[in-house]
């Protein structure tokens, strides 16, 4: 007797568990669609996914509709996938392998070597006080340029330049360079880029649209025409400030990366071989 007692007050409590859960489940659930429902957890995780200074406004009302609209349309939409069997396809399980690969590497290379390395600022300072030279007024130049292999060609062609014909359309035709078929641009560069004798005779024209003589180097034969010239002013530790700490903070991940690899191969004897590949072309040319 006591025994089926129990037995009937478990049934009975366990109804009323149910029962209760049952209507707190209700309580919290602001959308449903067929068969999936949208709770306030649901809602509150979305939210939180937002940049931090924007959550605050997001908890008034008529955004947190918004986002549920959003979140009832996402559902909609991908019940409707679910429903043409776009879910089973093998590209689509692909790329959700890629992705889940993704953010499993993401997730390790932010906790091992990520997050394990820091750039102080006097690491800033000193770096910029030892390479202040960098910072410096420097004077960068464009110019556009003819290059031919016979110093008698490109005599004519200056001379054809400085009395008016269109300097790109004579790179486009004869310039030896790839940069002619761009009307030879070389776009912008400063000293130390270029080889010694063209970054002299770029440097020595004066004014916009000035040709230069002939110039030549171990390619050929040029001719110039200054296109621009500019001056960047020298620069601040307050204006590289963060450029440099991003440029520090980078090296130091790359050698922590490298470090890490190596502990890598180590742990998990890692063999390659490239004969293999070597193999492959060779029958791949059969």
């Amino acid at each position: 007797m006591k025994k089926q007692l129990i037995i009937v007050v478990a049934i009975v409590l366990g109804v009323g568990i149910l029962g209760y859960l049952s209507f707190e489940k209700k309580q919290n659930t602001l959308a449903t669609i067929g068969r999936h429902s949208i709770s306030v957890a649901d809602l509150e995780d979305r939210i939180k996914t937002y940049p931090e200074q924007y959550r605050e406004q997001l908890k008034l009302k008529e955004n947190k509709e918004k986002i549920l609209n959003q979140m009832v349309e996402e559902q909609l939409l991908m019940q409707a996938a679910t429903q043409e069997g776009i879910d089973r396809r093998d590209e689509i399980n692909k790329q959700i392998e890629q992705s889940k690969k993704e953010i499993i590497l993401n997730t390790l290379i932010n906790e091992k070597i990520n997050t394990q390395v820091t750039v102080t600022e006097e690491e800033v300072k000193a770096f910029f006080k030892q390479n202040e030279s960098q910072f410096n007024e420097v004077e960068s130049r464009r110019v556009q340029h003819i290059l031919v292999n016979d110093e008698a060609k490109a005599l004519d062609l200056q001379k054809r330049a400085k009395k008016g014909e269109d300097f790109a359309a004579l790179a486009k035709q004869h310039s030896l360079d790839p940069t002619g078929q761009n009307g030879g641009d070389l776009g912008w560069f400063q000293r130390g880029q270029l080889v010694k004798e063209f970054e002299n005779a770029a440097y020595a024209l004066k004014t916009r649209g000035e040709i230069s003589g002939v110039v030549r180097t171990q390619f050929g034969y040029h001719v110039l025409r200054l296109v621009d010239a500019r001056i960047r002013p020298k620069l601040s530790y307050d204006q590289v400030k963060q450029p440099l700490q991003n440029q520090l903070l980078a090296n130091k991940r790359q050698a922590k990366s490298q470090e890490y690899l190596k502990t890598l191969k180590e742990q998990f004897k890692v063999k390659v071989n490239t004969k293999k590949l070597e193999q492959d072309q060779a029958s791949q040319k059969k």
